[in-house]
């Protein structure tokens, strides 16, 4: 009991720092070290490919699910079992968003960059 108690506590704090590096990195270095660093960690490992990876820059695309266009970074990603589909969560502009988006509500931010100077 104590030792599983130990374990979620060792994890809870590791999650946390985690998330206070990728708050610093997201607002003072570039995509491709958020990126390094997100992969670096192994958040998610024992489950199917991931479209995006952990610290790349991402905009959200309006739709059924997304009310509002968006551009941030992937803090973490998770898989939903009973929808059998990857989830993302994102930080924008240092704020982790409590929302939850579908591989669908996503673009890689460069693309759409590229997409919006046409």
């Amino acid at each position: 009991m104590l030792e599983k108690k130990l374990h979620q506590h060792t994890f809870k704090l590791a999650h946390h720092f985690f998330l206070q590096i990728m708050q610093i990195l997201t607002q003072y270095t570039s995509a491709e070290v958020c990126t390094y660093y997100g992969e670096m960690m192994g958040l998610g490992q024992g489950i199917p490919p991931f479209e995006f990876k952990v610290g790349e820059r991402v905009t959200t695309v309006p739709g059924k699910n997304v009310k509002t266009q968006r551009t941030g970074y992937i803090i973490t990603r998770s898989y939903h079992m009973n929808d059998k589909t990857n989830l993302y969560y994102l930080m924008v502009d240092g704020k982790i968003l409590v929302k939850r988006y579908l591989p669908a509500d996503l673009i890689k931010a460069d693309v759409q960059e590229e997409q919006h100077k046409l």
